[in-house]
This record gives structure tokens, sequence and C-alpha cells, in this order.
């Protein structure tokens, strides 16, 4: 009967915020479980995957124990899996952050979180050398390589693109290793897939960009974010003082 329930899961986070004084934590845990879980047979794959992260979400700050339990562990590999297949996804810092990833580190399936940090900041040559390293990963896993590749082609745009106000065509397909006859198609891929927000210039063979998808937020773009904000008010400054130089030119008058 779960078709019947789907209409109103939008409701579950108040419904579980008043059943708190009876639900127990692995009851939570089994109920985002669960839900992941439907919404795979049912197709929904994006779905699965954010209440997959709800699951894991609660096991933040969990013992070490708890977190390499077969079942756990388990879940984990489904979590990151789903972060490497689906398209839509292409936020890896928040996968990296949860605890039950970070206990694969140092077990066998240790590679699948080194494919993500991959994600989060490699390029299309660091992918590369991590397929040349773990080719059985991808397999082991039912990986595809071509897509993987893709969504780093789209990451990498990504990151050619921060704080940049134009991108040659010619360098992105260099970055990207794709023909310069392709490229194109790529950036377009890019801006409706929400990577960048801009425009190709076919004549310049150049891309515009007006802005571009971060692929973490860190120390490093919390500075180029101050560094932006500290622009846009002395802009507005000098724009408030020359519209009160014309405002005392015109009473002057």
């Amino acid at each position: 009967m779960f078709d019947q329930v789907l209409p109103y899961l939008d409701y579950l986070e108040s419904w579980m915020a008043d059943w708190d004084a009876t639900l127990q934590m692995d009851d939570k845990r089994k109920l985002y479980s669960d839900i992941s879980k439907y919404m795979r047979t049912y197709g929904k794959k994006p779905e699965a995957f954010q209440y997959l992260k709800m699951y894991h979400s609660l096991f933040q700050g969990e013992s070490a124990d708890l977190l390499k339990k077969p079942e756990v562990a388990d879940q984990t590999i489904q979590l990151i899996k789903d972060a490497i297949t689906l398209p839509v996804i292409i936020q890896f810092d928040d996968v990296l952050m949860l605890d039950s990833v970070k206990a694969l580190k140092g077990t066998k399936q240790e590679g699948l979180v080194t494919l993500c940090e991959v994600f989060l900041s490699g390029t299309v040559d660091d992918l590369k050398e991590f397929q040349k390293k773990n080719g059985q990963l991808f397999d082991e896993h039912g990986l595809n390589f071509q897509d993987a590749m893709s969504k780093i082609r789209l990451l990498t745009l990504a990151t050619m693109a921060r704080g940049q106000s134009e991108l040659p065509l010619d360098e992105i397909a260099k970055q990207i290793q794709e023909s310069p006859s392709s490229v194109e198609a790529w950036v377009v891929r890019a801006i409706s897939e929400g990577v960048i927000d801009g425009r190709i210039d076919q004549l310049n063979r150049k891309v515009l960009v007006k802005s571009a998808f971060l692929r973490k937020f860190e120390k490093e773009e919390w500075n180029f974010l101050d560094s932006k904000l500290s622009q846009w008010i002395d802009n507005l400054e000098e724009v408030i003082k020359f519209l009160g130089e014309q405002k005392n030119k015109v009473e002057d008058a």
C-alpha cells in the first residue's frame, strides 16, 4: 500500500516530531531505510537516495562498531553507488562528511570513498588514473565508467567556471578531454543541468559565465565568497556616492 502513502510523505518530518516521544532511534532509522527501499522499488532512485541519506545522518557521532555493522555498511555502499551513478547528484561533500561513509576507510570498500573524493575535487585525469588502478571496483559494484566520466567532465567545467566571466571553448575541450567540435554539447548540458549559468558566444567561441556550481564549500570557498561580497559592497558604495553627487548637482542647479 506504499503507493497510497506516497503523496503524504511531505508531512513525514512533522509526523515524526509528533511521534518523537515514542519513536526510538532504531525506529527512525528503519523508517527512512524502508522508505528508501520502497522508493527504489518504484523506480524513484533520486528520492531513494535522499531518504537513504537521512538514514545515514542518524548515525552521526555513533561508535565505530555500530558504523561497521554489515547492515549499516551495506546501506553505506548503496548510498555511495547512488551518488556516483545518479546524474542529478553532483554534490559530494555532504556524502563524504557522513560518519558511516568515513567508516569505510580502512576497509576493502575504501575505494568507493576515494572515488567520491575524485568527484568532490578531482579532474578527468584523476578519474582515469583511479580507473586504471581500480578497474575491478567498477565491475564489482556495477558502475559504468563512461557515466562516471560524463559526470566528472561536468564537474571539471564547474571548477573551471568558478570566478570567471568567460571561458574559451577550446580550453574547455582541452580540460574535459573532448573534441572542439563536440564541446558545445557539453556546455549546453552543463547549463541545462545547473552546473553553470551562462550562454555560449558562438561567434567568438566562448562561454559567458554568470555563476557556477561550487563542488565543495570550505575555507577557500568562504574566502572567495568574502572577496566577492567585499567587491559588491565597494561597487554599491561607488554607485551611492555617484547618485549623491548627481543629486547635489541637480539641487545646486
